[in-house]
């Protein structure tokens, strides 16, 4: 959902300048905080003054937030756009994911995106937070590669890089109520190192009660933290479990079979590097391949799915995605994706042959509900798992017949819309 700025601040000045106004919902609030800045811009000493004090009101952080929309205001000349991205509750507040485009003293384009934090009182609207995002997001270059090894000799400097890493993924992990992250998934980690922390940190309350929402009655491990890990044996046997992901964010669930038992070896950073062996089972084991996956493979449970489908239903998952972003740029974005849990739609079901199956209504309801980069993220995915399967395909009659393929301007986009020329024709 795209803003005009120019419009947002004809309707909000004088709003903001009534000593009587408060806003009383996150949009609300955003729109006339990104007003306060611009205000802050004028000349005229009373309009600063009382811009100051609707700020000082209507947030939890005063002079932080003051501070904030003061070199905001200072650094743009030009308010170029406002895009909404999403919208989400957890245990820490309800929040907006924002882009915001302007242009700076240097001409410069510049883009600043955000997670906006919100509290409610009284029927008031204050704002309490703001940070970039935490979890890179499907088709992002460096979540879809694995972790770099750890040295066994390492230097002072990256022993401490280890230790920043991994104090970062942790409060990352209690942030989003995942039960499990790597280290690829860390949008604050550049060059992530092979970790993961599998399970759940029971001694944070918030912890406990945001994955008891993502995952309602699913008992996780308690959180481990495995540096290098090696998988050593995996069961015969496999399970299914309807996964979901930090870095796939909405109510989407896919069932996934993997090994009922892995066992695995890794360094333990909290315990002088001692090399460990564990074993794990059931619902622990499900955690534990989730987050292997991710760091060893620089793969999301999406592209797992992706591999296992059928020729025809990965083509209709990549012309479903397809279907929808073309959708958002014809029409444009009228409701801002919602990525609250639940409601839960499983789009990729097992059936009782152990077949993945694509469940078209379920997939049709919960991609209204994923953010552009998400959406734009799986397609690329999806689309160069495609590429791999045909290129052209023709002899077979219960096949799929390709006359031109997507063309996307990165086959591993970080998140832009891709660039499409021509289109697929299918005949079944």
């Amino acid at each position: 959902m795209k803003f005009l700025p120019r419009i947002i601040f004809s309707e909000f000045t004088d709003k903001i300048l009534d000593e009587s106004y408060y806003p009383i919902h996150p949009l609300e609030t955003l729109k006339a905080h990104l007003t306060a800045a611009w205000l802050l811009q004028q000349p005229n000493p009373d309009i600063i003054a009382k811009t100051e004090a609707f700020i000082s009101k209507t947030t939890a952080i005063i002079d932080t937030d003051v501070s904030r929309l003061k070199k905001l205001a200072s650094e743009t000349l030009y308010w170029d756009e406002l895009k909404i991205c999403s919208a989400y509750t957890n245990t820490m507040g309800t929040f907006l994911e924002y882009k915001l485009f302007l242009t700076d003293h240097h001409m410069q384009q510049q883009v600043l995106h955000f997670h906006a934090g919100y509290k409610f009182n009284l029927g008031r609207c204050f704002f309490i937070s703001e940070t970039p995002p935490l979890i890179r997001v499907a088709g992002d270059p460096v979540l879809q590669q694995p972790g770099a090894l750890y040295p066994d000799n390492p230097t002072l400097e990256e022993q401490l890089e280890l230790s920043a890493q991994i104090e970062l993924a942790k409060s990352v992990l209690i942030q989003t109520s995942g039960a499990g992250i790597a280290a690829n998934q860390c949008a604050g980690i550049k060059n992530p190192y092979r970790f993961t922390i599998v399970g759940v940190f029971y001694e944070s309350v918030s912890h406990v009660e945001g994955v008891e929402k993502r995952y309602p009655g699913t008992k996780f491990p308690q959180a481990k933290i495995m540096l290098n890990p090696v998988i050593i044996s995996v069961s015969k046997d496999m399970q299914q479990f309807n996964h979901a992901c930090l870095s796939v964010p909405c109510g989407n669930r896919c069932a996934v079979l993997s090994p009922v038992e892995i066992r695995v070896k890794y360094k333990d950073p909290l315990d002088k590097m001692a090399i460990k062996e564990a074993s794990y089972k059931g619902i622990d084991a499900v955690v534990l391949w989730h987050e292997l996956t991710h760091i060893l493979d620089g793969k999301t449970y999406l592209d797992v799915t992706f591999e296992a489908l059928s020729d025809e239903q990965l083509f209709k998952f990549v012309t479903m995605l397809d279907a929808e972003i073309k959708h958002r740029l014809i029409d444009g974005q009228l409701n801002i994706p919602e990525l609250s849990v639940p409601p839960f739609h499983v789009s990729v079901k097992i059936n009782a042959e152990g077949i993945p199956q694509l469940d078209s209504d379920e997939l049709a309801a919960v991609l209204p509900k994923m953010t552009d980069e998400t959406l734009s993220g799986l397609l690329g995915q999806a689309s160069d798992q495609l590429k791999k399967k045909y290129v052209i395909e023709s002899d077979k009659p219960a096949q799929i017949t390709y006359t031109s393929f997507f063309s996307l301007m990165e086959s591993q986009n970080s998140g832009r819309d891709p660039v499409r020329k021509g289109f697929i024709q299918a005949k079944l």
